[in-house]
């Protein structure tokens, strides 16, 4: 342009404006495993290097999915990566792009924008115009983002301390593209003690929940301990690994969607008694049960015998269903020591074993029994109370 100026000289595989910049406008280079530089010289400037190089190669993205709201830190495996300035990825269906961090030649690490929820396709540049080729043979590299979904309810919402209770968390907008990527975590009530938790390593998780359609089950972990009691809220001197936490899933392996569901960690129920051990084969008898960590949850559940149950009130139709082998609002709790229910008849004289469960899954380690009798045994006359049901006089 000599209006301006300058003056413009050809050069093989570009041109060059002399005193200013070069843009390459020549035919493509087939790089090799040794990148390879064109250099310009001439008597106005010290040279201009122009680096020819492989179009970086995305093998694979760890997650592959994130929430809406983004943050989520990608690692990309690839080949032909190197440290430029504008080094990035691009999410293609948004056309977001967002600065990469340069590991190795083989890894950097993206982190994701807040995008709308559906399937993206990402991107790699190393000169902020041309980009990677993708992951698969569609030549895509997709990355799906997600609505984070909600946790509707917790089945059971008690268990005992030392960790193997099998909770089923029923969510909305579930994602099945997790697979092994999901796990449970249970976390302290309040967001400050949940991110000092955090950043001092108080984790509690479960790396192996498994979803089925719209439940996700794990298991409550067994590293529970004093070390990590701060997890808990209301935890005692006694017992400083009871308490409650809330419940959160992740589904990439990464960010966790925290809620207002509920677990409370319990010592393991112990019946020490009951009040009166006995009574007529008519049934209608109040009984006191004595003991220790009894939970006030619907799912709080008392055994008498073989194969009857007497269930809380509002207890689930799925773990007290109607029927002769369960009896709905049958069981009062009264505080942690102490439950009340009303004897059945019972067609003929016989001992009734008496458990517990705060979950209808873990049984009290403990149990008392209680024995029925008729009207028509009596005792010596020495004796004013009626015998038991297997002849042992009260």
């Amino acid at each position: 342009d000599t209006a301006a100026g300058k003056t413009q000289e050809l050069v093989d595989f570009g041109v060059c404006l002399v005193g200013s910049s070069c843009l390459y406008i020549g035919p493509e280079r087939q790089g090799d495993n040794n990148n390879f530089e064109y250099t310009r010289i001439h008597h106005y400037t010290q040279g201009i290097k122009y680096l020819f190089y492989k179009a970086p190669v995305l093998n694979s993205l760890l997650p592959s999915l994130g929430p809406t709201s983004g943050g989520t830190h990608i690692t990309v495996a690839g080949a032909g990566f190197f440290q430029t300035d504008v080094l990035k990825c691009r999410f293609t269906i948004g056309h977001f792009s967002t600065a990469a961090t340069h590991v190795s030649s083989t890894q950097i690490v993206c982190v994701s924008p807040p995008m709308q929820p559906g399937s993206e396709n990402m991107e790699v540049t190393i000169n902020d115009q041309d980009y990677s080729a993708g992951c698969n043979a569609a030549g895509d590299c997709p990355f799906l983002v997600y609505t984070e979904p909600t946790i509707v309810t917790l089945k059971p919402n008690a268990g005992v301390n030392r960790g193997g209770t099998r909770v089923q968390l029923t969510v909305a907008n579930a994602v099945p593209e997790a697979g092994q990527l999901l796990k449970c975590r249970f976390f302290p009530l309040n967001e400050e003690e949940r991110l000092r938790t955090e950043v001092e390593g108080m984790v509690l998780e479960d790396n192996n929940a498994i979803l089925s359609s719209s439940t996700v089950t794990c298991e409550t972990p067994s590293s529970l301990s004093a070390s990590n009691s701060a997890i808990l809220k209301s935890p005692t001197a006694s017992c400083p690994t009871c308490g409650l936490a809330n419940v959160a899933l992740t589904w990439n392996g990464q960010q966790f969607g925290y809620s207002e569901q509920q677990f409370s960690f319990h010592e393991p129920i112990r019946i020490s008694s009951i009040s009166p051990v006995g009574g007529y084969t008519t049934g209608g008898d109040e009984v006191t049960v004595f003991g220790e960590n009894f939970v006030n949850t619907i799912y709080l559940v008392l055994q008498f015998g073989d194969n009857l149950f007497l269930c809380s009130p509002g207890a689930p139709a799925t773990e007290c269903p109607v029927g002769s082998t369960h009896v709905q609002s049958a069981l009062t709790f009264v505080d942690s020591y102490q439950l009340k229910f009303t004897v059945p008849s019972s067609p003929i004289a016989t001992r009734k074993n008496v458990l517990a469960s705060n979950n209808n899954f873990e049984w009290s380690t403990t149990l008392a029994s209680y024995d029925y009798y008729t009207t028509a045994t009596t005792c010596p006359p020495s004796l004013s109370n009626p015998c038991r049901g297997n002849g042992d006089c009260l």
